[in-house]
Protein backbone atom coordinates (compact mmCIF):
# COMPACT_ATOMS: atom_id res chain seq x y z
CA UNK A 1 0.00 0.00 0.00
CA UNK A 2 2.61 2.60 0.61
CA UNK A 3 4.41 2.07 -2.23
CA UNK A 4 1.47 2.71 -4.40
CA UNK A 5 0.80 5.73 -2.50
CA UNK A 6 4.11 6.69 -3.04
CA UNK A 7 3.49 5.77 -6.81
CA UNK A 8 0.58 8.37 -7.13
CA UNK A 9 2.31 11.14 -5.07
CA UNK A 10 5.56 10.89 -7.26
CA UNK A 11 3.38 10.69 -10.54
CA UNK A 12 1.16 13.75 -9.70
CA UNK A 13 4.10 15.57 -7.81
CA UNK A 14 7.19 14.85 -9.51
CA UNK A 15 10.40 14.84 -7.68
CA UNK A 16 12.22 18.22 -7.10
CA UNK A 17 15.88 18.39 -5.49
CA UNK A 18 15.02 19.02 -1.95
CA UNK A 19 18.00 22.14 -1.52
CA UNK A 20 17.13 23.79 -5.20
CA UNK A 21 13.91 22.97 -5.67
CA UNK A 22 14.45 22.16 -9.40
CA UNK A 23 12.66 18.90 -11.26
CA UNK A 24 15.37 16.54 -11.69
CA UNK A 25 13.23 13.16 -10.76
CA UNK A 26 15.42 12.93 -7.62
CA UNK A 27 15.41 13.71 -3.91
CA UNK A 28 19.21 15.45 -4.13
CA UNK A 29 20.77 16.66 -7.26
CA UNK A 30 24.20 16.09 -8.58
CA UNK A 31 24.93 19.71 -8.14
CA UNK A 32 23.27 20.11 -4.40
CA UNK A 33 25.23 16.73 -3.65
CA UNK A 34 28.53 17.97 -4.52
CA UNK A 35 27.88 21.14 -2.59
CA UNK A 36 27.97 19.37 0.51
CA UNK A 37 30.86 20.07 2.39
CA UNK A 38 33.52 17.81 4.87
CA UNK A 39 33.56 19.32 8.39
CA UNK A 40 37.02 19.94 9.89
CA UNK A 41 38.27 17.11 12.03
CA UNK A 42 38.12 17.64 15.72
CA UNK A 43 38.23 16.00 19.36
CA UNK A 44 34.55 15.79 20.22
CA UNK A 45 35.40 16.58 23.87
CA UNK A 46 37.10 19.58 23.81
CA UNK A 47 37.07 20.86 20.21
CA UNK A 48 40.99 20.61 19.93
CA UNK A 49 42.25 19.78 16.29
CA UNK A 50 43.20 16.10 14.84
CA UNK A 51 43.82 14.70 11.84
CA UNK A 52 41.24 11.84 11.96
CA UNK A 53 38.45 13.04 15.05
CA UNK A 54 40.69 11.16 17.33
CA UNK A 55 40.30 11.75 21.16
CA UNK A 56 43.17 14.68 21.95
CA UNK A 57 45.70 13.21 24.61
CA UNK A 58 44.08 15.15 27.28
CA UNK A 59 41.03 13.70 26.71
CA UNK A 60 41.53 9.74 25.29
CA UNK A 61 41.30 8.52 29.20
CA UNK A 62 37.84 9.53 29.53
CA UNK A 63 36.53 8.09 26.65
CA UNK A 64 35.95 3.95 26.03
CA UNK A 65 36.83 4.41 22.05
CA UNK A 66 39.28 6.12 20.29
CA UNK A 67 37.36 8.85 18.50
CA UNK A 68 34.84 10.38 16.09
CA UNK A 69 34.77 10.56 12.38
CA UNK A 70 32.59 12.85 11.69
CA UNK A 71 31.15 13.65 8.52
CA UNK A 72 29.60 17.71 7.86
CA UNK A 73 28.24 20.19 10.65
CA UNK A 74 24.37 19.89 11.67
CA UNK A 75 24.81 23.86 11.71
CA UNK A 76 25.01 23.28 8.02
CA UNK A 77 21.69 24.47 6.49
CA UNK A 78 21.81 21.93 3.88
CA UNK A 79 22.96 19.38 6.34
CA UNK A 80 20.13 19.55 8.71
CA UNK A 81 17.17 19.88 6.18
CA UNK A 82 18.25 16.75 4.66
CA UNK A 83 19.00 15.17 8.32
CA UNK A 84 15.29 16.76 9.52
CA UNK A 85 13.80 15.13 6.32
CA UNK A 86 15.50 11.67 6.46
CA UNK A 87 14.26 11.12 10.08
CA UNK A 88 11.37 13.39 11.13
CA UNK A 89 9.69 13.31 7.67
CA UNK A 90 10.06 9.83 6.76
CA UNK A 91 11.67 10.10 3.72
CA UNK A 92 13.90 6.67 3.74
CA UNK A 93 15.25 7.33 0.26
CA UNK A 94 17.41 10.23 1.28
CA UNK A 95 19.32 8.00 3.13
CA UNK A 96 20.69 7.01 0.12
CA UNK A 97 22.66 10.61 -0.33
CA UNK A 98 23.46 10.97 3.35
CA UNK A 99 24.99 7.65 3.21
CA UNK A 100 27.01 8.10 0.01
CA UNK A 101 28.21 11.51 1.58
CA UNK A 102 29.04 10.00 4.34
CA UNK A 103 31.03 6.93 2.43
CA UNK A 104 32.93 9.83 0.27
CA UNK A 105 33.82 11.13 4.14
CA UNK A 106 34.96 7.80 5.22
CA UNK A 107 36.75 6.50 2.13
CA UNK A 108 39.06 9.74 2.19
CA UNK A 109 39.91 9.17 6.07
CA UNK A 110 40.48 5.75 5.35
CA UNK A 111 43.44 6.29 2.98
CA UNK A 112 46.58 6.14 4.53
CA UNK A 113 47.95 7.81 1.37
CA UNK A 114 46.02 8.28 -1.54
CA UNK A 115 49.28 7.67 -3.88
CA UNK A 116 49.88 4.71 -2.95
CA UNK A 117 46.88 2.81 -5.21
CA UNK A 118 48.61 -0.51 -5.16
CA UNK A 119 49.50 -0.97 -1.27
CA UNK A 120 46.78 -3.19 0.18
CA UNK A 121 47.63 -1.54 3.67
CA UNK A 122 47.18 1.85 2.65
CA UNK A 123 43.43 1.90 4.99
CA UNK A 124 43.10 2.20 8.04
CA UNK A 125 39.52 -0.31 8.13
CA UNK A 126 39.17 -3.17 6.14
CA UNK A 127 36.81 -5.79 5.62
CA UNK A 128 39.41 -7.75 7.08
CA UNK A 129 39.73 -5.95 10.15
CA UNK A 130 36.69 -4.17 11.10
CA UNK A 131 33.27 -4.65 11.50
CA UNK A 132 30.32 -2.04 11.44
CA UNK A 133 27.68 -1.81 14.11
CA UNK A 134 24.51 0.79 13.88
CA UNK A 135 23.65 2.50 16.55
CA UNK A 136 19.53 0.53 17.31
CA UNK A 137 16.56 1.72 17.78
CA UNK A 138 14.19 0.68 20.29
CA UNK A 139 11.29 -1.75 19.17
CA UNK A 140 9.22 1.37 19.79
CA UNK A 141 11.18 3.75 17.78
CA UNK A 142 11.64 1.46 15.24
CA UNK A 143 7.97 0.53 14.78
CA UNK A 144 7.45 4.43 14.52
CA UNK A 145 9.97 5.64 11.75
CA UNK A 146 9.77 2.65 10.32
CA UNK A 147 13.44 2.24 9.54
CA UNK A 148 16.97 2.47 11.55
CA UNK A 149 18.49 5.86 9.98
CA UNK A 150 22.21 4.28 11.22
CA UNK A 151 21.62 1.40 9.86
CA UNK A 152 20.58 2.44 6.22
CA UNK A 153 23.93 4.49 6.61
CA UNK A 154 25.86 1.56 7.73
CA UNK A 155 24.37 -0.76 4.74
CA UNK A 156 26.00 2.17 2.09
CA UNK A 157 29.74 2.01 3.39
CA UNK A 158 29.27 -1.96 3.49
CA UNK A 159 28.18 -2.44 -0.24
CA UNK A 160 31.23 0.06 -1.00
CA UNK A 161 33.86 -1.23 1.42
CA UNK A 162 33.10 -4.46 1.71
CA UNK A 163 33.01 -4.17 5.35
CA UNK A 164 30.19 -6.54 7.27
CA UNK A 165 27.50 -5.26 9.31
CA UNK A 166 26.70 -6.54 12.88
CA UNK A 167 22.85 -6.15 13.60
CA UNK A 168 23.62 -8.18 16.85
CA UNK A 169 23.24 -5.38 19.16
CA UNK A 170 19.56 -3.84 20.13
CA UNK A 171 18.34 -1.69 22.53
CA UNK A 172 16.69 -3.26 25.36
CA UNK A 173 14.50 -0.05 27.08
CA UNK A 174 13.29 3.04 25.71
CA UNK A 175 14.67 6.05 27.08
CA UNK A 176 14.29 10.03 26.17
CA UNK A 177 15.29 11.83 23.20
CA UNK A 178 19.18 12.47 23.82
CA UNK A 179 18.48 15.87 21.89
CA UNK A 180 15.98 17.11 24.35
CA UNK A 181 18.48 16.54 27.24
CA UNK A 182 20.97 18.67 28.84
CA UNK A 183 24.49 17.44 28.95
CA UNK A 184 24.96 15.94 32.34
CA UNK A 185 21.03 14.38 31.60
CA UNK A 186 22.65 12.67 28.53
CA UNK A 187 25.02 10.71 30.30
CA UNK A 188 22.85 8.95 32.58
CA UNK A 189 19.90 8.83 30.24
CA UNK A 190 21.40 5.50 27.96
CA UNK A 191 22.45 3.11 30.90
CA UNK A 192 22.39 -0.53 30.34
CA UNK A 193 20.10 0.78 27.44
CA UNK A 194 22.60 -2.17 25.00
CA UNK A 195 23.24 -5.44 24.90
CA UNK A 196 23.76 -7.91 22.32
CA UNK A 197 21.29 -10.04 21.71
CA UNK A 198 23.86 -12.94 21.31
CA UNK A 199 26.69 -13.01 23.07
CA UNK A 200 28.61 -15.88 21.64
CA UNK A 201 28.27 -14.32 18.10
CA UNK A 202 29.39 -10.74 19.50
CA UNK A 203 32.62 -12.59 20.51
CA UNK A 204 33.00 -14.18 17.77
CA UNK A 205 32.81 -11.05 15.55
CA UNK A 206 34.34 -8.44 17.26
CA UNK A 207 37.38 -10.10 19.55
CA UNK A 208 40.71 -8.27 17.40
CA UNK A 209 38.41 -6.24 15.36
CA UNK A 210 38.32 -2.18 14.36
CA UNK A 211 34.68 -1.80 15.58
CA UNK A 212 32.73 1.26 13.78
CA UNK A 213 30.11 2.36 15.54
CA UNK A 214 27.55 4.32 12.82
CA UNK A 215 25.03 6.74 13.87
CA UNK A 216 23.31 9.74 11.63
CA UNK A 217 23.99 12.38 14.53
CA UNK A 218 26.78 12.87 17.82
CA UNK A 219 26.47 16.13 19.90
CA UNK A 220 28.14 14.29 23.67
CA UNK A 221 28.96 10.87 22.14
CA UNK A 222 27.41 9.94 25.16
CA UNK A 223 25.84 6.84 22.84
CA UNK A 224 28.34 6.11 21.56
CA UNK A 225 30.12 5.66 24.77
CA UNK A 226 27.79 3.81 26.18
CA UNK A 227 27.83 1.79 23.28
CA UNK A 228 31.49 1.45 23.49
CA UNK A 229 31.48 0.20 27.10
CA UNK A 230 29.62 -2.99 26.24
CA UNK A 231 31.81 -3.46 22.95
CA UNK A 232 35.24 -3.09 24.76
CA UNK A 233 33.89 -6.49 27.12
CA UNK A 234 34.35 -8.56 23.66
CA UNK A 235 38.23 -7.85 22.93
CA UNK A 236 37.98 -5.15 20.42
CA UNK A 237 41.72 -3.72 19.28
CA UNK A 238 40.09 -0.46 18.59
CA UNK A 239 36.41 1.56 18.77
CA UNK A 240 35.15 4.34 16.38
CA UNK A 241 32.32 6.86 15.67
CA UNK A 242 31.54 7.11 12.53
CA UNK A 243 28.39 9.90 12.54
CA UNK A 244 26.89 11.88 9.66
CA UNK A 245 26.66 15.23 11.65
CA UNK A 246 27.74 16.62 14.93
CA UNK A 247 25.21 19.06 16.55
Amino acid sequence: MKKIIRFLIDSLFPRECLLCQKEFGVYLCQKCFKSLKFKEQNCLNCGSKTKNGEFCQNCQSIFSYQGVMVAADFNDNKIEKLITLFKYNFIKEIGYYLGLFLFNFFKEKNEYNPILRKNKERKKFTKQNSLLIPVPLSSKRLRWRGFNQSEILAQIISEKEGIKISKNLIKIKESENQAKLKLSERKTNLKKCFSFLNEEMAQREIKGKKIIIVDDVSTSGSTLEEISKVIKKYQASEIWGLVLAHG
